[in-house]
């Protein structure tokens, strides 16, 4: 996020600076006008090392070093006239306490000083092996600073692979200071993750993104714990639950009824009629233990007929098991980029409302209960919702890092009464990574009661503009507890395979 920060009203230009520029923490404030004026703020600089740094101006100007024997500058990405940003580097070429002042336009805005590099990285990391993502994937690491006077801040040093999000730092009961920061890959490439600690910055790991990989992610062997009390702010306690695919390999179910999990929403195929290869033993033990299980289905269809003939599929793999939750549409990037790559077809807003429409009413006309997933930029940018149909949402957005406590029933996002908060918790009995869910509602008592999902009971020929089925709360989410930051990391998925499963 950028803070507005002018040089005097006689300079060149305008610029906005981030409360921290690539880690050069400026005792958490932006610059003000009075400090870039005087240029006098010290940055430090390891020799042979990298920093970068943002510049936000009304037009192209020239980042220039006073003295190329000490730091030398240069352009990561040019001028953006769209985002109006220059994203400049500086390398340290001197010896340990020459300095040179740094200048934008004529402007000394830095003065540099080199220094020697720490012997030793001022963090400890839960993530430092290589790591594979695949296009689209999120993965959050968790670092822990060694000196809790110490700030830090992270950056990729390919921007066009990986996307960051880096909320502040917290301090956990022993009060160490702990960072929990988020990459998204983008597109097939490499990059090194990089924390930048008290102006010097150090490779945490690596990471290489692939269009699809039969590798299951890389997760810490010791990832932190989510143990939720999930609760509203009236008292009302919602449902937990879990998603899990084959990604998951072979789950001890019996360890996880003990963790008391409400509900398992599981993949139960993707495509037109492929069954996720782990779905027959998950949903198998689950009707065993009496888990409540509702499933999704990833789509890779290019029309509303296409949508149509995966929710048959999906009834055809449900058919025989006992499913107490709702019978999810799955429509997301992978989708998109499917249609476009191998039928030169570009699933619009409505396209994809359509397909939506069309997967759940199938669903519907079979007497289940149909459900669409979607995260904040689908649900805004992919589909219009003018034209998708009555269906409850299942909404994925993380804006927690550390689990939510409370839900508050004041701030309403979009009326999901279904929501994926995070992609990095853990469950017992279940190996690495999970998304983590709550709900508003009883989907077993709703569905059971309404003889719906082929459980008995008096079964209702299913009309939304009549219905009172569907007449439930709304999960009314707060994004933060402290209710300041409303920002969130582009959202994640649910941990998919890409289309060469």
């Amino acid at each position: 996020m950028l803070a507005s920060s002018a040089f005097p009203a006689n300079a060149a230009a305008t610029y906005q600076y981030p409360t921290s520029i690539t880690g050069v923490t400026v005792s958490g404030h932006p610059l003000t006008d009075s400090e870039l004026s005087k240029g006098s703020y010290l940055i430090n600089l390891v020799k042979g090392r990298t920093i970068y740094f943002d510049v936000k101006s009304s037009r192209p100007v020239n980042f220039t070093s006073g003295n190329g024997s000490c730091a030398v500058t240069g352009t990561t990405w040019s001028y953006n006239s769209s985002t109006k940003t220059t994203r400049y580097t500086i390398t340290g070429t001197g010896s340990t306490g020459q300095a040179c002042g740094l200048y934008l336009d004529r402007n000394r805005i830095f003065q540099a000083q080199i220094i020697n590099q720490p012997t030793s990285q001022p963090f400890i990391s839960d993530t430092t092996d290589p790591l594979t993502q695949r296009v689209g994937d999120s993965y959050t690491f968790k670092l822990t600073l060694k000196d809790s006077n110490s700030n830090s801040t992270f950056i990729v040093g390919n921007g066009s692979v990986l996307s960051t999000y880096a909320p502040p730092g917290t301090t956990d009961a022993n009060g160490n200071k702990v960072y929990y920061y988020t990459i998204t890959a983008k597109k097939v490439g490499s990059s090194g993750v990089y924390a930048i600690v008290d102006g010097v910055s150090y490779l945490v790991f690596s990471s290489i993104v692939v269009t699809n990989t039969n590798t299951t992610p890389v997760v810490p062997d010791n990832p932190y714990i989510f143990t939720p009390t999930v609760t509203s702010d009236s008292g009302k306690t919602y449902k937990k639950g879990i998603d899990v695919s084959k990604w998951q390999g072979t789950i001890d179910w019996d360890t996880v009824k003990k963790t008391g999990v409400d509900f398992v929403m599981l993949r139960a195929g993707y495509g037109q009629s492929t069954i996720d290869q782990y779905f027959d033993r998950n949903i198998s033990e689950c009707n065993r233990l009496g888990i409540p299980v509702g499933v999704y289905w990833f789509s890779y269809a290019h029309d509303a007929g296409g949508a149509a003939q995966e929710a048959q599929s999906c009834l055809d793999a449900i058919k025989n098991y006992r499913v107490e939750y709702p019978v999810c549409f799955d429509l997301e990037y992978d989708t998109l980029r499917y249609a476009k790559q191998y039928y030169n077809v570009t699933i619009d807003k409505t396209l994809a409302s359509n397909m939506a429409n069309a997967f759940c009413s199938t669903i519907e006309n079979n007497n289940y209960y149909a459900m669409n997933y979607a995260n904040d930029d689908c649900l805004k940018n992919h589909f219009d919702q003018s034209l998708l149909g009555d269906y409850d949402l299942w909404y994925a957005c993380y804006p927690y890092i550390t689990p939510p406590t409370t839900i508050s029933d004041s701030f309403n996002t979009s009326g999901a009464r279904m929501w994926q908060y995070t992609s990095v918790g853990t469950v017992a009995g279940i190996s690495g990574s999970i998304d983590m869910n709550v709900s508003s509602c009883d989907y077993a008592a709703i569905i059971r009661n309404a003889g719906l999902n082929n459980l008995g009971g008096a079964t209702q020929t299913l009309r939304r503009s009549t219905s009172t089925v569907w007449n439930q709360n709304s999960l009314t989410l707060k994004l933060l507890p402290n209710a300041t930051d409303k920002s969130t990391p582009e959202p994640g998925k649910m941990s998919q395979p890409n289309y060469h499963d």
